[in-house]
């Protein structure tokens, strides 16, 4: 029997499961659900590891601003955050908690409205991850 092996494919574990091959990073649109960017990389690499790769700089000609980066915990850095301060681009990275430092009931509920907007284009599929959509698309900022 011959067999045939992706050398490139790479294992993962995530909650307890393993996974074997290829994640896919996407930056969509919010109003059209179109594909910007995206790359495949192996399902080792950390999600963060494209995050720049995958920013949008261009322009909304509605508010002359940059789109807001909206992502899940896993992108949140100091790096991170510095990076989008200085590209003038809006985080709606979603908050971590740690053990000894869990959210608070009002970043819980910044981090449910944040995920309300990443969820149309990257739950769909565990193997989607980063999402930036429109400055302000479905997002009230209290």
């Amino acid at each position: 029997m011959l067999r045939q092996k992706d050398v490139d494919a790479r294992w993962t574990k995530k909650n307890e499961e393993n996974y074997y091959g290829y994640k896919s990073h996407i930056n969509a649109d919010q109003a059209h659900k179109l594909i910007h960017a995206y790359k495949v990389t192996t399902a080792s690499l950390h999600d963060s590891q494209v995050f720049e790769e995958l920013l949008d700089h261009t322009i909304d000609p509605e508010t002359g601003k940059k789109r807001d980066a909206f992502a899940d915990s896993a992108y949140r850095s100091e790096e991170k955050e510095g990076l989008l301060l200085t590209l003038n681009i809006a985080s709606q990275i979603c908050e971590k908690g740690s053990r000894n430092h869990p959210l608070t009931a009002e970043q819980k509920l910044s981090n449910t409205k944040k995920s309300k907007v990443r969820s149309r284009g990257c739950r769909k599929s565990p193997k989607l991850s980063f999402i930036n959509f429109p400055r302000g698309a479905g997002f009230e900022v209290e």
